[in-house]
């Protein structure tokens, strides 16, 4: 299931459907393709709008799913524990170096770049999940919004 059929196009069933039926990585590719502020799937205001009208136990399903999302794609540790260590390896590297000081300054110097290398790379890769994060984020912000003009209308 993907969103390559769909020509950009959404309506309340179809929408319904995929916020029920789909599996995570294709509802986040759907959302990311709809619902992002920097998509380019046309009128974001009309698809905020479909979103609005559909059923509240919908809403509410869909509003936990998408913080089960949150909950995956959260990283905001994960960067910290690997500095820490990393850091904690460049020394334990060292120590079983010999002692003479040009050949403990060179196993330094190579465990240090291997460390920032790799803090890099992990920097990198958290930095493309931070982006699924944002637009999930966005996204529960209005289902929560529609769930709430739901509640409000009901009350009335």
């Amino acid at each position: 299931m993907n969103c390559e059929n769909c020509m950009r196009q959404i309506d309340k069933e179809t929408l319904e459907d995929r916020l029920l039926n789909w599996n995570g990585k294709d509802l986040i590719n759907y959302i990311k393709t709809h619902f992002s502020f920097d998509s380019h799937s046309g009128n974001l205001q009309e698809n905020i709008e479909i979103l609005r009208s559909i059923d509240k136990v919908v809403l509410e399903t869909a509003l936990a799913r998408v913080k089960g999302f949150e909950k995956i794609y959260e990283n905001k540790h994960i960067l910290f524990f690997i500095s820490g260590l990393l850091t904690a390896t460049v020394p334990a590297i060292t120590s079983f170096s010999t002692s003479e000081w040009k050949v403990r300054v060179m196993i330094t110097l190579c465990a240090t770049l291997f460390s920032v290398s790799t803090l890099m790379i992990f920097k990198k890769a958290i930095s493309k999940d931070n982006y699924i994060a944002s637009s999930v984020l966005s996204f529960r912000e209005m289902l929560e919004q529609a769930l709430e003009a739901k509640t409000e209308k009901e009350s009335d």
